[in-house]
């Protein structure tokens, strides 16, 4: 990696923000705050994005790392229309960048979560598309190289300690073979990895960009699969 962005870390008044926003959650509050969110929040969340579009292109070059929100920057705002918690902002720092020709929330991308006290990075494919499951199931069902080369993947984000998650079927649906030794691919509708709580102290300091970097390129391959074979 560059030490183009060695230097890059988050501010620890970050953390200090989201947290004093959790005692505080309502919009005065966040509004006597604003400029502290821009410094501390904002400006930091748009440059991780920035410098991780680039390291991360050698393993996904069409990778889209666009730092504004409602992009790979997803906002503090909460919708509260139909929720029993109306606190009105998000009490942790989201970014998503994708790679795909659909919106992204139908693609396969990045993904970094970070709290008060630690974080967690992920990789794939949240929830397919409703025109994509179809495609995703005959594919398993009628490709053998494409499915194994998945099965290989998910292998190695496992091996690195990610777990596998997507699986919303309690079993596998109707009409497709469940006596495939990856037949618990057909209970998908979605498929990414995630990681485990991580110390969020490693964000804190100098390498903090090379730290995430060496984790998401660990689970380059699952990506790739998506990205190439997902309709």
């Amino acid at each position: 990696m560059s030490d183009r962005f060695h230097d890059l870390c988050l501010p620890v008044d970050a953390l200090d923000f989201l947290a004093e926003l959790e005692a505080h959650n309502h919009r005065p509050w966040f509004q006597s705050q604003r400029d502290r969110f821009d410094a501390s929040i904002l400006e930091p969340s748009r440059a991780f994005v920035t410098a991780l579009g680039e390291t991360l292109r050698p393993v996904a070059p069409g990778l889209i790392a666009d730092p504004r929100t409602d992009k790979s920057i997803f906002r503090m705002h909460r919708d509260t229309r139909f929720a029993k918690d109306k606190a009105p902002f998000k009490t942790h720092i989201g970014l998503f960048l994708w790679e795909g020709d659909r919106p992204k929330a139908e693609c396969s991308g990045f993904y970094l979560h970070i709290e008060q006290g630690s974080y967690q990075i992920g990789a794939g494919h949240y929830l397919f598309a409703k025109d994509q499951i179809a495609p995703w199931r005959e594919l398993l069902r009628d490709d053998a190289a494409a499915t194994a080369a998945l099965v290989e993947a998910c292998d190695r984000a496992e091996a690195a300690g990610f777990s596998l998650e997507g699986a919303t079927a309690k079993r596998v649906p109707r009409g497709w073979p469940a006596e495939l030794p990856h037949s618990h691919l057909f209970r998908h509708s979605g498929l990414y990895a995630s990681s485990k709580q991580r110390p969020v102290e490693e964000l804190l300091q100098p390498g903090a960009i090379g730290i995430l970097t060496e984790a998401f390129t660990s689970l380059a391959p699952l990506h790739r699969w998506l990205v190439e074979e997902m309709p």
